[in-house]
């Protein structure tokens, strides 16, 4: 196509650079740090999740977490700002418990400061 062909050239000088190679060690450790963490953070909730003693809690427990892993991450955030909305499930049984006189809005809870 018209272009000189320079062979290996510009890998030669990309595993030459010194930044490169910092980034690439870094992206490894990375990775490595990650599958280490996450494993021992599973095996850790599912031994823990074993000691539970309340087979319903425990069920409820499972399919809270593994929930994500089935759905994508837009219908579990439709599905939490349904459950979190005026008239969502939450409302609408801190309401009936008597526990608020009316609803909460979840979504747009103040700071301290009174800033969104």
């Amino acid at each position: 196509m018209g272009s000189d062909f320079v062979g290996l050239d510009k890998f030669q000088f990309l595993f030459q650079d010194a930044t490169f190679l910092r980034v690439i060690r870094n992206t490894f450790c990375m990775g490595v740090l990650n599958l280490v963490t996450t494993t021992i953070m599973a095996i850790l909730f599912a031994i823990l999740l074993n000691e539970l003693r309340s087979t319903k809690i425990k069920k409820t427990v499972q399919t809270i977490s593994y929930l994500p892993h089935f759905l994508s991450w837009i219908i579990v955030t439709g599905i939490l700002h349904d459950a979190l909305s005026s008239s969502g499930i939450v409302n609408e049984l801190l309401l009936k418990l008597g526990l608020v006189d009316k609803t909460v809005d979840f979504l747009h809870i103040r700071n301290i400061s009174g800033r969104l």
